[in-house]
């Protein structure tokens, strides 16, 4: 099942992307998120509108950058309110905050599945649209409605560096249609620097230890242990450093 949706993850994004490597890191998914999701390497090209690609490029140094994540959502799944800034000591280890998320649309949503701010304020800059037009769950707050080649940016850190409450967001239900999006997460420091040092024996997640009891570090040793060229993310846990 997993392959499949690999496959048609990839097969999604040839329409726009022409993929250079073909690691794909698969999304332990959490509990909250109901969606299938797959992460794409950095040295993922993906040739989008220029609105899209262009507000990645911005900010992106691509040492700091997380490797895009591509979600697909079907009928009635979501992504509960959260935020990308961290709460806990292991995440954050690693490149630090995530301080600017690039949210990008990869298909039109006929209903649901609007990206909703309930904690942020109106911008002069942006209107919401009209509340007819929204689901329940975007009435909620500010909300963002996903069309095809658009892309969202918002921070979650405030100049100072300090975490920002009103960026609490979330994935409103798919109520008809499909949706798939593609996230790119970027660092305050060097997302990248933990994996060249091959003296650095850690984990990269506060989950591992429990996967690692789990029987992850075999049946999933893509992710947990890694390669030569790209440790894992739980390395300490899997006892292989």
């Amino acid at each position: 099942m997993l392959v499949e949706k690999a496959s048609l993850a990839k097969s999604v994004l040839a329409q726009g992307c022409l993929f250079l490597k073909q690691r794909i890191l698969l999304l332990l998914v959490l509990r909250t998120r109901f969606q299938h999701g797959h992460f794409f390497p950095k040295g993922a090209k993906c040739n989008l509108t220029p609105s899209t690609w262009g507000s990645m490029v911005l900010l992106q140094d691509k040492e700091n950058g997380e490797d895009i994540q591509v979600l697909r959502y079907e009928y009635g799944q979501k992504y509960d309110p959260h935020y990308d800034y961290f709460v806990d000591k292991v995440n954050i280890a690693r490149g630090g905050h995530r301080t600017a998320t690039v949210l990008m649309y990869l298909t039109n949503v006929t209903k649901g599945g609007e990206t909703v701010f309930p904690e942020a304020e109106e911008s002069s800059l942006h209107t919401t649209p009209a509340k007819d037009d929204l689901s329940d769950c975007a009435k909620k707050g500010i909300a963002v409605k996903p069309r095809r080649g658009d892309a969202l940016l918002f921070f979650s850190l405030h100049p100072n560096a300090i975490p920002d409450p009103s960026s609490l967001h979330a994935g409103c239900p798919v109520t008809e249609g499909e949706k798939w999006s593609a996230t790119k997460w970027i660092h305050v420091d060097s997302f990248d620097k933990n994996l060249a040092a091959g003296d650095n024996c850690m984990d990269s997640n506060e989950s591992c230890e429990r996967w690692a009891v789990l029987g992850e570090c075999s049946k999933n040793p893509e992710y947990m242990i890694g390669s030569p060229e790209l440790p894992g993310y739980c390395r300490r846990s899997c006892k292989v450093c």
